[in-house]
């Protein structure tokens, strides 16, 4: 048959759903047949409960992301002053009677909280929930108190805000009705109640001086074949330039408007024969059967358990989510009398999910993964959380390959020591740690890091046994949410704890911010999650350090500076070259220093070429910058080293003095009678563990790579919706890497 003859999934920019047409025979399925067949959705296989919580998450969060931003803007609001973000604590505020007073609390961070949650079923209950804040300051606090003047101004901004939020939503609802495209032939998806839903436009980014994303509807310039792009400011004038290798032409150039708009791609059921969003529905396009392989929607799936007999009570606790466009069928409905709409091109692959919404897993798990796994699981059940909580943390290694580096010439040329200089390529190991979540039984990504680990055969000495931390990025869906900060960077300590008992010495971390709307490993983050600033972002890590020093994973930390460019800069003969990382903070700032020609001073040279800095002016302005910056960049030592001889004790039982520690033989001989020492023993959760076999999996095995691949698929992290998608295609990709 002819593949114009099947039904495919229709993608954003092709088919529509009445032009898809199916004419084969129709044979008929049980719905509820035994035989496992490759599953197209982890929803193939949920629960009544999971399928319901599934669709009421889709509902509410369409809900919840406007009014996230309403909620914020009040918290933020200089009048409040952190007044009402937080529950009245009555003691602190010398108020023993105000639960007397106030009989239902209500603060606006608890409903930023619930909103995250999707907890509220209607933007009226979150009205309701924020007059009631102020209304109990009001109702506590007297006229011309300061709380009580406070809560009046802010109800008021509230009540102009939320009026503004309703007209703009009785306007896209009149649009929504109005809406008919090619895309979605004025049909609604059953599961969301949304028509054409777009995706995060392409990152296209302006190659002159401002070096800016392009914006939406923006004019811009670029070369014929969309290589390249400048914005209308930065275009550059000469007629014709130079570009890397490349020569163009201004005549060349074309000029465009950015408004390039992509909608979700759609599926249509083949039991209700309704279309609804491939992300909606949790589809995966990509596995690829040659048999006529039949998809149900979650509604379908949900009407037929609920068809099941069940006891009356519970029929009627849990009346079914309906679709907005849903027709009864014709037929029975536990046949399934139409095959999927996916077009078959190759032998069936094994099923994506063997377990009902459990993810498939390495038969034998990673070493790093299994570590930091109990890890993480011991503190969630420390914490008090259950062990269902627990046990729905899932840490996984997915990817560890081998890379070698090149050194930068810069630091080659200018940083030469005792005759030694640095190598021309450093070797070490980069490792891709996700962290994924059972969200209502499906798996979300939350936590990603990526590390590089340099052994003794790196290639330069001073990088010997150390590890440094490149990347690391978060989303903010993890549950509960009170538990989310201590989870995260009890993560960064199982790694140094991991990296520790494999006889690394030290850890290394630059502490950078991203810049506003820049990603560091998730294409499009929520909108309600900020980026930290950099003293924020400062003291995270300072947590992690002190809390890693109290588990004796780490002992304590200095900065880049103070051990190794200080003494650079104070020309000490015998101080060490430092320490040479891929992309780290210090390579770049010396390049940057290099190519940043001299100010011109007199007008009359300007047509002479630059002069060339000299190579202690260059190392002067780096010393300068990593000073400046020295705070950012943390040296953490994960072995204790003997104040006495200096040696490093890897992994060994020592003693503790006030002073430091004390290695046996200084113990012995060297310390006095009456200095008091206390023996440590090795860290129990110090093993013999082996590094982990070397796999790749090229769809991520770089930062970069696994970004350009999540654009480029459009993988985004911006909604629980689409992030529960984004980690099914990841995995996907994973397993068939």
């Amino acid at each position: 048959m002819s593949e114009r003859n099947l039904k495919r999934p229709r993608p954003s920019f092709a088919d529509s759903p009445s032009e898809v047409e199916c004419d084969w025979n129709m044979g008929k399925l049980p719905f509820h047949h035994e035989i496992r067949t490759p599953s197209l959705s982890p929803l193939d296989h949920a629960s009544k409960a999971q399928l319901r919580q599934q669709l009421q998450d889709l509902r509410r969060e369409k809900i919840a992301a406007p009014l996230l931003a309403l909620v914020s803007k009040l918290m933020l609001h200089r009048t409040n002053q952190g007044i009402f973000n937080a529950p009245v604590d009555p003691v602190r505020l010398v108020c023993p009677t105000y639960y007397d007073v106030i009989k239902h609390p209500m603060d606006l961070g608890t409903i930023k909280q619930n909103l995250v949650a999707l907890a509220y079923v209607s933007a009226e209950h979150v009205a309701a929930d924020i007059r009631l804040v102020f209304t109990n300051a009001l109702l506590f606090n007297p006229p011309g108190h300061v709380v009580h003047e406070t809560a009046v101004l802010l109800l008021k901004e509230f009540e102009k805000e939320y009026a503004s939020y309703l007209r703009k939503e009785r306007d896209l609802a009149i649009k929504r009705s109005e809406h008919h495209c090619p895309h979605c032939q004025g049909h609604v998806c059953g599961l969301c109640e949304e028509k054409c839903i777009n995706f995060e436009p392409p990152l296209v980014m302006c190659l002159g001086k401002c070096g800016q994303r392009l914006r939406r509807h923006a004019a811009y310039f670029m070369t014929p074949d969309g290589q390249l792009n400048w914005c209308a400011k930065c275009v550059p004038k000469l007629p014709e330039f130079t570009f890397g290798d490349r020569v163009v032409m201004k005549a060349e150039l074309v000029k465009a408007k950015f408004q390039e708009e992509l909608t979700e791609p759609w599926v249509q059921c083949d039991s209700c024969m309704g279309w609804v969003h491939q992300v909606c529905a949790l589809f995966n396009s990509e596995i690829i059967v040659d048999d006529d392989v039949p998809f149900t929607c979650a509604l379908c799936r949900l009407h037929a358990l609920e068809s099941q007999y069940v006891a009356p009570t519970e029929a009627q606790a849990d009346p079914v989510l309906d679709s907005p466009e849903k027709t009864e069928p014709t037929y029975k409905h536990d046949d399934m009398s139409t095959h999927s709409p996916v077009a078959k091109k190759a032998k069936c692959l094994k099923p994506l999910f063997k377990d009902p919404l459990v993810l498939d897993t390495p038969e034998t798990p990673t070493r790093l993964g299994a570590f930091m796994q109990r890890w993480i699981r011991d503190h969630l059940v420390g914490l008090g959380e259950s062990r269902t909580v627990a046990d729905s943390v899932f840490v996984k290694l997915a990817s560890s390959v081998r890379i070698t580096a090149p050194v930068s010439e810069y630091a080659q040329d200018h940083f030469r020591l005792n005759g030694y200089a640095y190598p021309s390529v450093v070797t070490y190991t980069s490792k891709t740690i996700l962290v994924f979540q059972q969200i209502d039984g499906i798996e979300v990504c939350l936590f990603s890091m990526y590390v590089q680990e340099y052994g003794p055969d790196c290639g330069i000495p001073s990088n010997d046994n150390r590890t440094y931390i490149a990347y690391l990025d978060s989303l903010g869906y993890f549950r509960p949410r009170h538990a989310r900060t201590s989870v995260y960077q009890q993560l960064v300590i199982a790694y140094l704890a991991f990296a520790k008992t494999r006889g690394f010495t030290h850890a290394h971390i630059w502490a950078c911010p991203t810049t506003r709307g820049g990603d560091f490993i998730y294409w499009c983050h929520p909108v309600h999650q900020r980026n930290p600033s950099k003293e924020r972002l400062l003291l995270w890590y300072k947590a992690i350090i002190a809390t890693a020093k109290a588990r004796h994973v780490a002992f304590g930390h200095e900065t880049l500076w103070s051990s190794h460019f200080a003494a650079l800069q104070s020309g000490i003969s015998s101080a060490p070259l430092p320490p040479y990382f891929d992309g780290d903070y210090w390579p770049a700032e010396l390049e940057r220093v290099v190519l940043t020609p001299l100010k011109r001073t007199k007008k009359k040279c300007a047509d002479e070429p630059p002069k060339v800095k000299a190579r202690d002016v260059i190392k002067a302005e780096v010393y300068r910058s990593l000073e400046a910056s020295k705070d950012s960049l943390f040296v953490i030592p994960l072995q204790p080293t003997c104040a006495h001889c200096n040696q490093m004790l890897v992994n060994m039982p020592h003693w503790q003095s006030t002073t430091g520690a004390v290695c046996d033989v200084c113990a012995a001989v060297c310390v006095d009678s009456d200095v008091h020492l206390v023996r440590q023993p090795v860290p129990s959760f110090v093993e013999n563990a082996a590094d982990d076999l070397e796999f790749s999996c090229p769809f991520l095995d770089s930062r970069s790579v696994l970004l350009k691949n999540c654009e480029e698929r459009h993988y985004q992290f911006d909604t629980l919706r689409r992030a529960k998608y984004s980690t099914m295609m990841l995995l996907y990709h994973m397993r068939h890497a």
